[in-house]
């Protein structure tokens, strides 16, 4: 993987770690969901990306996957306590995400909510 983190913000989950990658629009021409939820949102169109990683013993990173952000700029993301959501605040793109993602595996999922129209978003946090 070449990906260059000209801007970043990450969370620890323990043995897992998330980081946005801003600027890179790895999945400028993909659409945001699959085709396997019917309840997933389709934004299709430019996207950054959230990459996630398995810490290992002795803080090793090792890489497990590479997806969508839902739009441009991640600027700031927030799991939910039950680790199961990902709200992503896409900056350039003025909307809020909430991604599905496995508590046990770090792996991310479907877009399942998005609103839009919201301006420059720089932060996004869960009322839980």
């Amino acid at each position: 993987m070449n990906l260059v983190l000209a801007w970043w913000c990450f969370e620890d989950l323990g043995n897992q770690l998330i980081v946005s990658n801003r600027n890179d629009s790895s999945f400028a021409t993909a659409s945001t969901n699959s085709s396997s939820n019917p309840g997933a949102v389709d934004l299709p169109g430019p996207s950054d990306s959230l990459a996630t990683f398995a810490i290992g013993h002795g803080g090793q990173l090792n890489f497990t996957g590479l997806s969508p952000a839902g739009g441009v700029f991640p600027r700031h993301f927030s799991v939910n306590k039950a680790g199961d959501l990902v709200a992503v605040g896409l900056q350039l793109s003025g909307r809020v995400v909430v991604i599905e993602r496995d508590a046990q595996t770090g792996k991310m999922g479907d877009i399942v909510a998005e609103v839009g129209g919201l301006g420059n978003v720089t932060c996004v946090i869960w009322d839980e």
